[in-house]
């Protein structure tokens, strides 16, 4: 099987799996320097996307893990709805923002499978917590993280994307016991706020590593928009790969 990863910016970039099939996450398509708006601050996108029409017009599913800005934002709404792929999101509310694209909701362990050309997917839902405590985590509300299992007659890939997430032992317990390829939501966001970090920083990134195996580790949304806590230095220094919009990345 040939599975590459095209990385657009931020948690955003598309799985191509024998140039047959494209799926694709968290479609913030906003330009460099856009504010997007939070419940209680705002924040600057650092970086650019990068991406071609002709990727997003190849792409037929899009997997949403929750609805903020920086995952999934007007731009990105737009050029969905131009070319009318289907999407697998977290709720309804984010399912209304796409009307009307063909859309389906999954709740934590909820599962959507199917076939295209010999390549069979099933995906499933698994829990994110976009917060360090409980409480936080009940403010910012649900957050889906994915494992997509793709299977064909001779070979097969589990990928796992966190979604916005820290390391937490429920986690664990709804993950299989090995992944392939890992898509690391990390950023350390808002590190000092009370509730934070909103997001992975190296050390959960390294617990998550040793127990899942991963062959290819894809660490994303780092530096993307100001209120990040992580520099693209700070995942070389643990010993990740630098991954910058525009980049493919053999999986």
């Amino acid at each position: 099987m040939k599975l590459k990863y095209y990385h657009i910016g931020i948690a955003s970039g598309v799985l191509a799996i024998d140039d047959k099939l494209y799926i694709g996450t968290d479609p913030a398509f906003s330009p460099k320097g856009h504010i997007a708006a939070f419940k209680k601050f705002d924040s600057k996108r650092e970086k650019a996307p990068v991406y071609s029409e002709e990727l997003i017009k190849k792409t037929e599913l899009w997997l949403i893990t929750h609805g903020h800005e920086d995952h999934l934002d007007e731009a990105g709404i737009n050029e969905l709805k131009n070319v009318g792929p289907m999407v697998i999101c977290d709720s309804e509310a984010t399912a209304g923002r796409l009307s009307p694209l063909k859309s389906r909701v999954l709740a934590w362990g909820g599962e959507y499978s199917f076939e295209k050309e010999g390549i069979s997917v099933k995906i499933k839902a698994v829990p994110a917590y976009h917060g360090n405590n409980l409480l936080m985590r009940k403010i910012i509300g649900a957050v889906n993280g994915y494992v997509v299992d793709i299977r064909t007659e001779k070979s097969g890939k589990t990928v796992y994307i966190t979604g916005d997430t820290v390391y937490h032992k429920n986690i664990i317990k709804a993950l299989p016991q090995k992944v392939n390829v890992m898509i690391a939501n990390m950023g350390n966001a808002k590190s000092e706020m009370f509730g934070g970090p909103l997001t992975m920083d190296t050390d959960m990134l390294d617990s998550y590593v040793k127990l899942l195996s991963p062959e290819v580790v894809i660490p994303v949304h780092v530096d993307d928009y100001s209120h990040y806590d992580m520099t693209m230095e700070d995942i070389e220094k643990a010993g990740y790969r630098k991954i910058m919009p525009g980049d493919e990345i053999e999986c």
